[in-house]
């Protein structure tokens, strides 16, 4: 494939990630606002643990096997029956001892819950199968560029789970309604996903304990890294249900819960980049990598400020009033979102450099203090300390991972350009604070859609003004505008031939 098709399909991928993380939004939101009001905080709070709990173990069954196997598949796609069905078989078996296990430990750990929270785990637990049957087969398509395919899938995984999560409601479910709701989504798109990519490879069960191991042994660093990673966002909301309990749980999942959809971006935005930096010659790798980096500020900033601006009226749309405790952990944890972007650019990169274990020296002790910052402030400072350890080990790991980074693999994220989206940034929010009282009406969904449109075109004009706006995203726009005006004057040529 040449490097213009190249570059069209990374495009397309992005485009078609981006809208789809936008209606996953709007739908997670809803989803939100649904659950946070039929369950009330001390049964949402037990939800959030139950899914806390889920997804900290849910790392053990993959141990970067999926990353290596992205990267495997775009370099040798002639192979990709053999490598993909290889991951689905190591995976599936992983899952399988990893259930009883998580249903297990689950009894143990929360003795007092037994009846709902260690109950719902065990129920849950079946959820890692889907997940692992899920991520593998999109494998395929990712490797090839074809990340629309996985961000359809992802789409109408979230329609089936919008739609069971209704029902729950309207029948006055428990706890286990949602959780089944979950379960029947992830079920669903699984066998989809499975079902396609059996259509375009022959993806079979492969029982070779030989090459599992020696997968998992190229895929160690990587595999220590995700649960790193993992621990590090989930391990506040887990020490938050042992030491304060499910409604401190409630008020800091809604936060949590918005920070990991505004991650989403970021992660799928480098997701779609993986594979190209994989094929990358020397000698391009440095300028897609700066481009990503520009445009995790472009992205990050506005987000971040415009979300402290208005954390009153994101917590009072997606939760409703009775959550407002939830504002000043949302606050802190948007704070931290531009370094999370960043970093998410260092790792994409070792990972498609084969330099994972780079970021180990980073990632592990940045890990071990915010357990120990969570460990000491939680008991004393709840929900707020929680946050706070989260902004200041981003800020440390960052600022450490730059330098580990320029020294090891030879390549400097300039910061020079930053200016421009900073400068924006300002601009938007002084913005913000001069008309404030234009959003201000009694109706949380009128005062979001008034203040981020307001606050999106100061933010974008004044990108357009300093000439900062991403070469990639400038040039799909031109794109998109020539089409637009290719299908009006068709249209218009249209019409004045049939009068």
């Amino acid at each position: 494939m040449d490097r213009v098709g190249v570059r069209g399909r990374v495009l397309i991928s992005t485009v078609s990630q981006v809208a789809v993380n936008a209606i996953t939004a709007v739908l997670a939101i809803v989803v939100l606002r649904i659950v946070t009001k039929h369950l009330g905080p001390h049964k949402y709070g037990q939800l959030v643990t139950v899914l806390t709990f889920v997804t900290l173990c849910t790392v053990v069954t993959d141990l970067g096997l999926n990353g290596i196997t992205i990267r495997n598949v775009a370099r040798f796609p002639e192979r990709a029956e053999e490598i993909i069905s290889d991951n689905l078989s190591a995976r599936g078996l992983l899952c399988l001892l990893a259930v009883p296990l998580m249903g297990a430990a689950a009894f143990l750990i929360y003795p007092t819950e037994r009846g709902t929270v260690a109950l719902g785990i065990t129920v849950m637990a079946i959820d890692v199968l889907f997940g692992a049957v899920s991520a593998t087969c999109m494998i395929w398509y990712a490797a090839r560029i074809r990340n629309e395919v996985a961000a359809l899938i992802a789409l109408l995984n979230r329609l089936i789970y919008t739609a069971a999560v209704i029902a729950a409601a309207v029948s006055g479910a428990s706890l286990f309604g949602y959780i089944g709701a979950t379960l029947l989504a992830d079920g669903a798109t699984a066998s989809l996903s499975l079902l396609l990519v059996r259509r375009r490879v022959r993806v079979r069960p492969r029982f070779r304990p030989r090459t599992w191991r020696a997968n998992m042994a190229g895929s160690f660093s990587l595999g220590l890294m995700q649960i790193v990673g993992t621990v590090f966002l989930w391990i506040d909301s887990f020490l938050i249900s042992l030491y304060l309990g499910p409604k401190d749980v409630a008020f800091y999942g809604i936060a949590f819960t918005i920070i990991v959809l505004v991650n989403s971006f970021s992660s799928n935005f480098m997701g779609s980049l993986l594979p190209t930096l994989s094929r990358s010659s020397p000698e391009d790798i440095p300028i897609v990598l700066e481009r990503a980096f520009y445009a995790m500020l472009v992205i990050g900033l506005p987000i971040a400020a415009a979300g402290v601006l208005l954390r009153h009226e994101i917590i009072e749309l997606v939760a409703g009033s009775r959550y407002l405790d939830s504002t000043a952990p949302l606050a802190i944890l948007l704070s931290s979102i531009v370094f999370t972007f960043l970093n998410n650019v260092y790792g994409y990169a070792c990972v498609a450099f084969s330099r994972v274990r780079v970021l180990v020296w980073v990632q592990v002790p940045a890990v071990a203090l915010n357990v120990v910052l969570n460990l000491m402030l939680i008991p004393r400072y709840g929900i707020d300390a929680a946050a706070a350890a989260t902004l200041v080990t981003e800020v440390l790991s960052f600022i450490t991972t730059t330098m580990i980074f320029r020294a090891r693999m030879r390549i400097r994220m300039s910061l020079r350009p930053a200016w421009k989206p900073a400068l924006s940034t300002v601009v938007m929010v002084a913005a913000a604070l001069a008309a404030s009282s234009l959003w201000d009406t009694e109706s949380a969904v009128a005062n979001i859609i008034l203040s981020a449109s307001l606050l999106g075109v100061v933010y974008a004009l004044s990108l357009i003004i300093v000439k900062g706006v991403p070469t990639d995203i400038a040039i799909l726009g031109h794109q998109v505008s020539r089409r637009a005006v290719v299908m009006v004057n068709q249209l218009l040529h249209r019409g004045n031939g049939d009068e």
